[in-house]
């Protein structure tokens, strides 16, 4: 339903010097379509066609392995792009020389209202940073940030094989902690749809994937206590574990 837009919003940006990875990870229904006519109209589009489902983490690795930009940008299938995100944000990031560059972002929603949602404060720390994600005062989303390729290989930073919640949990407070120079860009580009139907909803609903979250807060834990910083670990743990609880208990709607 979504896949058309979000790919035409990315292969007409106004930054050319692109590539766009497209993961099918085994769908169902017309999207494999949807991608080949695309592939025939940009030669800048790679497609992985997995044989295997094998969920959102192991599409974003096999995307990552085989990619050969200097930065990477995550875009889930249902959202979109405004035309000038690329190249206003890869000189942004290039002139300061920034290993992740954060945006803020849209929330879009099916009777036209749209919100923009401003996500972590400019020239902060990155332990407030941090602090700001485990607190539940940021977001902790890969979808609204630029970031090294070099940094995930280097640190052999990969999103954990079957978790289906906390993805970004898993992987954003660690890739912050490796860079070296992290800058706010204070304009929304993504248009993040909130869609009913959505993977990330349908997850919502099942109280046993709340373990998933645990397994996620508790290797943050480990990493970070290992790591010797001072960060607040305890409310890490009781605010998401809380948070999924009650999503999987009830229909909350934000």
């Amino acid at each position: 339903k979504y896949l058309k837009r979000c790919l035409e919003s990315i292969i007409s940006q106004d930054f050319i010097d692109i590539e766009v990875i497209v993961v099918n990870d085994c769908s169902i229904d017309n999207s494999l379509n949807i991608i080949k006519v695309l592939m025939n109209r940009d030669n800048r589009i790679k497609l992985i066609n997995k044989q295997k489902n094998e969920g959102l983490s192991a599409a974003r690795n096999s995307g990552i392995k085989i990619a050969k930009g200097e930065y990477i940008l995550h875009i889930d299938s249902d959202d979109w792009i405004e035309k000038n995100y690329f190249l206003e944000v890869y000189e942004y990031a290039k002139n300061h020389n920034a290993d992740i560059v954060i945006t803020d972002f849209y929330k879009d929603f099916d009777n036209g209202k749209l919100i923009y949602v401003k996500d972590q404060e400019e020239n902060i720390g990155k332990e407030e940073m941090l602090k700001n994600i485990f607190l539940m005062n940021s977001y902790p989303s890969v979808w609204n940030k630029l970031i090294r390729r070099e940094l995930y290989i280097k640190n052999k930073i990969f999103h954990p094989l079957g978790v289906s919640i906390g993805e970004d949990l898993y992987v954003t407070p660690k890739l912050i902690y490796f860079s070296k120079n992290i800058l706010k860009y204070n304009k929304a580009f993504l248009h993040y749809i909130q869609n009913p139907n959505s993977m990330v909803r349908a997850r919502f609903q099942n109280l046993n994937k709340v373990k998933d979250i645990y397994f996620v807060v508790k290797d943050l834990e480990k990493f970070f206590i290992s790591k010797n910083i001072n960060l607040p670990i305890n409310e890490l743990k009781i605010n998401h574990l809380s948070m999924w609880l009650l999503k999987s208990k009830y229909d909350l709607k934000d």
